[in-house]
């Protein structure tokens, strides 16, 4: 019961010790005026937060890399080395050493990447295939030949594929590339749900 009167008491001084500010513009400064220093305040504000959030993350970056000895040599030798005790150290790094959640996001961002990287080639693949389906009848050996407008139609599924499987490259490149962990989890919560409808749509057509 002390601890709580205690924590009211504080909260109590902290609100009396906050007072409302009254800023009075000048007479003869607008309202736009007014709003246009408003904004930028805000915009200052939000870049200074910005700042210190990029200072603190690569504070913690820096720390990492001393805490499990990274280092960057100009010998390659001595960079494999180099690259292998890291491997060591961070293996059996002690648990009080392993703060925050770096290795756990890189997996996620590793996972989400090589599965748009794996989702890109197949429909690589297929889109080639798609394409050149008129030399592949010529070919293959008793391969039945397609009519003229089926061709026009794999060519040109062809092409769509092709461009999709773009985009899926460009996802994995961009998830690399992402730096917030809300975001990170937002997009590999996606895309096990749709993997696993998949897997669900799929079993249902082999069971009917």
């Amino acid at each position: 019961m002390s601890n709580k009167s205690q924590k009211i008491q504080k909260k109590k001084s902290v609100s009396n010790n906050i007072r409302p500010i009254n800023i009075i513009p000048p007479e003869n400064m607008t309202s736009d005026e007014l709003q246009h220093i408003i904004a930028n305040a805000i915009l200052d504000a939000e870049y200074i937060k910005e700042q210190r959030i990029i200072e603190q993350k690569e504070k913690e970056k820096s720390d990492w890399r001393e805490k499990i000895g990274a280092k960057k040599n100009k010998n390659k030798i001595k960079d494999i080395f180099n690259g292998l005790k890291v491997l060591f150290k961070v293996s059996f790094m002690p648990k009080k050493n392993i703060k925050g959640d770096s290795i756990t996001i890189g997996l996620l961002k590793f996972f989400l990447s090589l599965f748009f990287d794996i989702v890109s080639v197949l429909l690589l693949l297929t889109g080639l295939y798609l394409i050149f389906i008129i030399h592949f009848q010529h070919l293959i050996i008793n391969t039945p030949k397609l009519a003229i407008s089926t061709n026009i139609i794999s060519i040109a599924y062809g092409f769509l594929i092709l461009v999709l499987s773009r985009l899926f490259r460009i996802a994995s490149i961009e998830t690399e590339q992402i730096e917030d962990r809300n975001h990170v989890f937002g997009i590999f919560t996606s895309v096990t749900s749709l993997i696993s409808i998949i897997i669900a749509v799929v079993a249902l057509v082999k069971g009917g």
